[in-house]
């Protein structure tokens, strides 16, 4: 496996078709039915002018192998920055790519001086992907109750600190 890995943000000017069927190619190859299309990606990495997205780019390729879409201007979990959506293609994953991408648009708002705290949605039957958000640093929280709630989904929170602090220990936990 390929450890030439790129993390990246992508500017919405600069957004180009290739980059965004790349982005659906991943979102289809999760497997997952109701991944998002075209228009979707669309959406969020281009006209949505207050998300703020990255991807991971294998540069032996040259091709986008995973990504993470946030607002940080989110309403619907009170405030918070909202992982819209993160994915990592298939023959990608247990390689800390969800991890490094978590961590990457953590460092990014801490370096803007936000104090938000970040907040993802996930599938309850979704156990690696808990794993994974446990691992570090977000904590399961009561779903904000409303029509449009999947009742599904766990809500996990952490501040941007919180993050912060446990990469700097799973990295030092993988020098020693």
């Amino acid at each position: 496996m390929n450890t030439n890995l790129q993390y990246i943000k992508l500017e919405q000017s600069h957004v180009t078709p290739e980059q965004l069927k790349q982005i659906v190619s991943v979102e289809q190859a999760d497997g997952i039915e109701n991944a998002y299309s075209i228009e979707q990606i669309k959406n969020i990495y281009i006209e949505k002018e207050t998300n703020v997205n990255f991807v991971c780019i294998d540069s032996s390729s040259n091709q986008i192998i995973a990504h993470i879409a946030t607002n940080p201007l989110s309403k619907r979990r009170n405030g918070s920055i909202f992982v819209i959506n993160l994915v990592v293609s298939p023959e990608y994953r247990r390689l800390g790519i969800a991890q490094n991408l978590l961590f990457t648009a953590a460092q990014h708002y801490a370096t803007l001086g936000t104090t938000l705290p970040i907040s993802i949605t996930v599938d309850k039957d979704n156990l690696p992907a808990i794993n994974l958000y446990k691992k570090v640093g977000f904590e399961i929280v009561e779903p904000i109750c409303s029509a449009d709630e999947d009742d599904e989904q766990y809500i996990l929170v952490s501040s941007l600190e919180n993050l912060h602090n446990k990469m700097k220990s799973l990295n030092n936990s993988k020098t020693k």
